[in-house]
């Protein structure tokens, strides 16, 4: 109901005696479906709207399974969130993008290792969700890009030091969920 408000509005602002220039809802996919064409001008199709205010409060679920029951369909919709949730994470958070192999070894080994990246931040996620921890893998990823240490070369043996800088507790937490610990003294590597 609110956007079908929100488009009519739209629409009522560009009227102008009555009529509505074809060129002001070029580009405006919404709209069209609320207006008509009568002689070379566009205007508001009331029929349209009132049709579509009768469908206010409603939700419906178009599928072709004939013979699966309705509960069934909606426990399947209901869980679109899980797909969804994957590709927000793949798109943004792992920054996964559409790169065009050619061959079928090369096709494979970028499916393989987005398919990989995706399984690792689930399980980061699931594991620290075990421990009671729950973080969102933006903020894992967030929280380990943060974690740093500096190299100090001695210039006279050449020998190269690792100086760990200091962990906060969610940097801590994620370490752990991993059975990992991170090291606070200096090493030579």
């Amino acid at each position: 109901m609110a956007d079908r408000l929100r488009l009519v509005e739209r629409l009522q602002k560009k009227v102008k005696d009555g009529k509505i220039k074809l060129t002001d809802l070029i580009s405006n996919h919404g709209t069209k479906k609320y207006i008509k064409v009568e002689k070379g001008d566009a205007i508001i199709n009331e029929e349209k709207i009132s049709a579509d205010s009768k469908w206010d409060g409603l939700h419906g679920v178009i599928t072709n399974l004939e013979k699966t029951p309705a509960v069934e369909i909606l426990e399947k919709y209901r869980g679109l969130w899980q797909i969804e949730e994957a590709f927000r994470i793949n798109k943004h958070d792992l920054k996964m993008r559409p790169i065009y192999h050619y061959t079928t070894p090369r096709i494979r080994a970028h499916l393989a290792i987005c398919f990989l990246a995706f399984t690792l931040a689930k399980q980061a996620t699931h594991r620290l969700r075990l421990q009671q921890r729950a973080m969102s893998f933006e903020r894992i990823r967030n929280e380990l890009l943060h974690v740093q240490s500096s190299l100090v070369i001695d210039r006279k043996t050449k020998k190269r030091y690792l100086i760990p800088a200091h962990v906060n507790p969610a940097q801590s937490q994620i370490y752990q969920a991993f059975g990992l610990k991170r090291s606070t003294v200096p090493s030579q590597i």
